[in-house]
């Protein structure tokens, strides 16, 4: 794929295991959807040629077929994809691997969801390639990647199925070695020296809290989807991850930005610059705005916070994070998210509160919080939902998830 990649590369669904990896994640994921969480059937991870899509092999209907095809030819909107007749994986991996008659130029992603509804993104292959290829240098010769994170989405996609084909090993391609659905006291004991691990910061901190011992020498890893708290990252330090790189972006911009040192600023990819005195970039001479407000230190930066998100309440531009800001200094409240409420629910604010300590009863709680808000905040910026729970609800990313007011929890 040297022309659409310009890295010298072939196609990366040429890989039989990588092709697997994705399709299998991005079928799942959309399954899911279509059964509004419950796709059926073992884990993608666990997917062979003879796994029947949807648990059964009557699992998926003609309606189900062709949601999932056009999942999939939107991922690769080259490929021209016809659905299989057959419901088994193998077929489905069949006919991507065998239709495209060139090397795809470029791969589009759906975000989350968790900030909102899904997005759909197009990336060009080899602004991706060039990317994997800059932190294949950053990481050096490694002996295996092991994996954390879906294939489907923009950095699980960059650093799982393009960066190990980046990697200089004079023994060829490094493994990619699936981790989900290990259980985290297991996962110490699974690494090896050499090993690239790719993870979010769920995942680090998890790993961190459920390992005992020190882990192998010479373990690289790698954290994007969200930003890894600094103790998590100076913790993995301490019981032996000889290195930590955590990459800045979006799925809308891939990666921006790197570093492996909490206490420093972040630098940015081959390929990026600042645009000018703004919190701007450009991107191969494109100009593309910066997820966040950054704060410039020469040519690296810091990240001060998502840029304006103001949503409209009853007309009223109001910004969600100002209001978790202000409801955030009562005693009660150890940690609280708020959004908008799902167009089901209604059309205001709602708040997630984990209380701090002994916080008491949550129906007092949620009185004396609903007082305060009185107190300092506009009526369009009072939430009219309070949810409750142990922790803020986050994704198997680990990114910040929506929930569903009343729901016991918050249920996400």
């Amino acid at each position: 794929m040297s022309d659409a990649a310009g890295c010298g590369v072939d196609w990366w669904g040429a890989d039989g295991q990588a092709l697997r990896r994705v399709l299998a994640d991005q079928l799942h994921a959309e399954l899911g959807r279509l059964r509004l969480g419950s796709a059926g059937g073992p884990p993608p991870w666990l997917w062979t040629d003879e796994t029947p899509i949807g648990g059964t092999p009557d699992g998926i209907d003609s309606l189900d077929m062709l949601s999932l095809s056009a999942a999939v030819a939107e991922m690769l909107p080259e490929a021209g994809l016809d659905a299989p007749t057959s419901a088994r994986f193998g077929a489905w991996c069949d006919a991507v691997a065998s239709r495209p008659v060139r090397p795809p130029r470029s791969i589009t992603f759906r975000s989350s969801g968790s900030t909102g509804a899904p997005r759909r993104t197009t990336h060009d292959l080899g602004a991706l390639e060039r990317e994997a290829a800059a932190l294949a240098r950053l990481v050096g010769a490694r002996r295996r990647v092991v994996s954390a994170i879906p294939a489907h989405h923009a950095y699980g996609f960059i650093h799982s199925v393009l960066l190990p084909r980046h990697l200089p090993d004079a023994a060829g391609r490094p493994d990619v070695v699936e981790l989900r659905g290990r259980a985290v006291p297991q996962v110490g004991g699974l690494l090896r020296p050499g090993d690239l691990v790719l993870g979010h910061p769920l995942f680090w901190a998890l790993l961190l809290q459920g390992t005992s011992g020190p882990l192998p020498p010479d373990i690289v890893g790698i954290t994007s989807s969200a930003p890894c708290p600094a103790e998590t990252a100076l913790g993995l330090r301490r019981i032996g991850l000889a290195r930590l790189l955590q990459i800045y972006g979006s799925a809308e911009t891939a990666g921006i930005g790197w570093r492996d040192d909490p206490a420093r600023p972040y630098r940015l990819l081959p390929g990026w610059r600042r645009d000018g005195g703004s919190d701007d970039l450009r991107r191969d001479g494109l100009l593309v705005p910066a997820p966040d407000r950054l704060a410039w230190v020469g040519e690296e930066f810091e990240v001060l916070g998502r840029r304006d998100g103001a949503v409209q309440i009853a007309g009223v531009n109001v910004s969600p994070e100002q209001v978790g800001a202000y409801l955030a200094r009562h005693p009660a409240v150890g940690a609280i998210a708020v959004r908008p409420m799902r167009p089901d629910e209604g059309v205001r604010l709602k708040a997630f509160v984990v209380p701090a300590g002994a916080a008491g009863d949550p129906v007092a709680l949620e009185a004396e919080l609903r007082r305060f808000a009185a107190a300092g905040l506009s009526p369009a910026e009072r939430p009219g939902a309070y949810s409750f729970g142990a922790a803020l609800p986050r994704n198997m990313m680990g990114k910040l998830a929506d929930w569903i007011s009343g729901e016991p929890g918050g249920s996400p």
